[in-house]
């Protein structure tokens, strides 16, 4: 079985880099970019601890305006096996 949760180490070494969907979810189109954010809460990396121990990595999406409203961001959380899996590191 997959290790579905990243290491501290793992999920900070992630920190900066970009990602493009390769799939539909919540609101975010196949094709869209997001970045894991640096935060100013750096040493916990803004990567959430899981039930197991491990962390989940958190991307923040631009999502394109609509009906008015300026630009948004959209922040999920993902196991390390979402994101290996439907995840796509841009350069």
């Amino acid at each position: 079985m997959a290790n579905r949760n990243y290491t501290q180490i793992e999920a900070q070494a992630l920190v900066g880099k970009s990602y493009e969907s390769l799939i539909e979810f919540a609101g975010v189109a196949s094709g869209s970019s997001g970045r894991v954010p640096m935060g100013s809460h750096a040493r916990v990396i803004r990567s959430e601890p899981s039930e197991q121990g491990g962390y989940d990595v958190v991307l923040e999406w631009l999502l394109p305006p609509s009906f008015g409203v300026r630009q948004a961001k959209l922040r999920a959380s993902f196991w390390k096996d979402v994101m290996e899996r439907y995840m796509q590191v841009l350069p």
